[in-house]
């Protein structure tokens, strides 16, 4: 199965995977619950303003309407 995402799309789900590696790496076991807060909303905005909910939200559908009818696309 494959799924094509246009170039503009692909990048910003290249970002929004870097963004939750960051995340992941922000959060660790050293950090503070204050630093965990401060770094999820630092995620938050770069999701928003820099990516966008509602682009993700539209590569979520693909990826979902390919995997439920693989032959269709």
């Amino acid at each position: 199965m494959q799924i094509h995402f246009e170039r503009p799309n692909a990048a910003r789900l290249y970002q929004a995977l870097g963004q939750i590696l960051w995340l992941d790496s922000a959060t660790g076991d050293a950090a503070t619950d204050e630093e965990k807060l401060e770094a999820l909303a630092v995620f938050k905005a770069n999701l928003k303003q820099e990516i966008g909910i509602d682009r993700i939200n539209t590569m979520q559908d693909e990826v979902y309407c390919t995997l439920v009818n693989p032959m269709e696309f």
